[in-house]
């Protein structure tokens, strides 16, 4: 870290070499009026005022006259038309695709509403006529009971008849 006794290397930052300050004043002095060569160098060696001063650069908007400002405002106030418009632009747009979004969403809930009222007839005409076939399943299922007694009972005669064939062979 350097001290604050030592000296600092090179120029300040921002800082102007000689040379640059000795062409700036020579075109300051050529726009302000001529000054004499002994001027330069009287405030170069710090004559003739504060050590180290110089003229304060001026900004372009100093002393700017009326027409440059009211440019400055107009040109101004059209990039806020502008900017303004692109933001309505903006939200018209994106109002736009909402809406078409909404007509999209509505025409495929359209659709489903559709299918499902179509489901929901062919469901009714089903349930109507499962109601009409259930007394015709009910006897289905008493035959079906009916019929395994029947096996049952053929089976429990086809054991009855092998076993009097048994017997009837061992007697004979």
């Amino acid at each position: 870290m350097a001290s604050a006794s030592a000296p600092m290397k090179g120029p300040l930052p921002g800082a102007k070499s000689q040379a640059e300050r000795r062409a700036r004043a020579s075109d300051e002095g050529s726009e302000l009026g001529a000054e004499s060569p002994a001027e330069p160098r009287a405030r170069a060696s710090g004559e003739g005022g504060a050590p180290g001063a110089e003229r304060p650069a001026t900004h372009p908007a100093v002393g700017a006259p009326e027409a440059r400002l009211r440019e400055a405002s107009a040109a101004l106030s059209a990039r806020l038309v502008e900017y303004a418009a692109a933001e309505v632009g903006v939200g018209a747009e994106s109002y736009r695709c909402l809406a078409e979004m909404n007509w999209a969403a509505t025409g495929r809930y359209r659709t489903e509403c559709e299918r499902a009222a179509t489901l929901n007839a062919a469901n009714e005409k089903l349930m109507a006529r499962h109601a009409a076939l259930q007394p015709l399943l009910m006897q289905v299922r008493d035959i079906e009971v009916h019929v395994a007694d029947l096996e049952r009972t053929v089976l429990s005669l086809n054991e009855y008849t092998k076993r009097l064939e048994h017997r009837y062979r061992a007697l004979a």
